[in-house]
This record gives C-alpha cells, structure tokens and sequence, in this order.
C-alpha cells in the first residue's frame, strides 16, 4: 500500500486566501482523501523570493511535493529583469531538492494583474509576467532530465483574469475556487508517480 503523500503549498497571499477560504467552507485537504495526502499551506501577504526558505523552513513535517506560489511581488520592482527573479525561483527550488530531500517541486504559474484597482498594475507588468513565465518554463525543460521540477498553468484563469480579480492583484470568491481546484489538480497529477514510488515497510 502507498504511503500518504505530503504535500506543502507555499507562497505569497494567494496560498494564504485559499487557505481561510477553503477553511471557511470547512473544504479540508483541498478535499483529498487524508489516507492519500496530507496537504499544508503556509502563505505570507506580500511575500517575495527571498522569503520562500523562512516559509519553508516553519513546516512541520518533511514534504515529498512542495508547491511555490510567488513572483508577482517581486515583479512589481520593476528594477530586477523578469529572467533574473525566474532564475532566483527555479535556485530555490533546486535547493528544496538538492538539500533538503524534496521529491518534486511544482512552480505556478505567476498572473496578470489588472491595470485598475488599489493593487492594479501598468500596462506593461502583464509582458514581464509572461517573460517570467515562459523562463520558468525554458528553466524547467533545461533541466527536466536532472531535477525533478515542474512548471503548472492555471488553465482559464490568466485569460479570464478581468472577471476574476477584485482589487487588481487579490482574487475574488470565484477565483479562489479555480485557483484550489487548479492546486487540487497539480497535487493530484504531480504527486501520482511520487505516491506510487513509496510503501509502508
């Protein structure tokens, strides 16, 4: 029998507003069975790169999946280049994986923000989010054949994104329900070949 797959989802506040969120409507463990996973998320408003390995770091358990939600902060200084917060990112996770013992590392999909709004954004934070993101993706088949990390597209949220942000950056109620059941969906599809490689002694 396969052991449970431990998951940790961490990142900035978007990993923090689904967590109450699916609290509030008491959805526990992204509504997966516990005998199969064990999901933690730990979020921080505002977070940035440099703060992924303090929230890694305030688990309590060793995770075989870790899930990064993070950039967009970072994004907005617009004095660091998108490739050079990409790299930053994708050295984190090869970290989590070279020292720390992580089976797999799964790095969202980094979201537009919106141009109006108290959090709103110019025009031209969208094509540094898509250099962002596509260097995530250049990164990750680079690497493919040595370090188990992979990049994950939040399917009809970044082209929807209008209908789906509230104050230019924070999702509404609707979109943190796509956003768990696209997290719900990685866990599930990422951590499958994790769980099969593992049994109780």
């Amino acid at each position: 029998m396969a052991s449970v797959l431990d998951v940790l989802v961490i990142g900035h506040s978007f990993v923090r507003r689904v967590d109450y969120h699916l609290r509030a409507k008491e959805q526990l463990n992204l509504l997966l069975p516990t005998r199969s996973h064990l999901v933690n998320m730990i979020g921080k408003g505002g977070a940035h790169v440099s703060d992924l390995m303090q929230l890694f770091n305030s688990r309590s358990s060793n995770p075989h999946l870790v899930i990064i939600d993070v950039g967009t902060n970072d994004l907005a200084n617009l004095h660091t280049p998108s490739h050079v917060v990409a790299r930053q990112l994708f050295s984190v996770a090869r970290t989590l994986v070279e020292r720390y013992g992580v089976e797999h590392v799964v790095l969202m999909e980094v979201l537009p923000r919106t141009t109006w709004g108290r959090h709103g954004a110019p025009p031209s934070f969208t094509g540094r989010v898509k250099r962002f993101n596509d260097m995530i993706k250049s990164l990750v088949s680079h690497y493919k054949d040595r370090i188990p990390v992979s990049y994950w597209f939040h399917k009809g949220l970044a082209s929807n994104i209008e209908g789906f942000i509230q104050d230019g950056v924070h999702l509404t109620p609707g979109g943190l329900a796509k956003y768990s059941r696209s997290l719900r969906r990685a866990i599930v599809k990422l951590g499958r070949g994790l769980r099969g490689n593992r049994h109780h002694v």
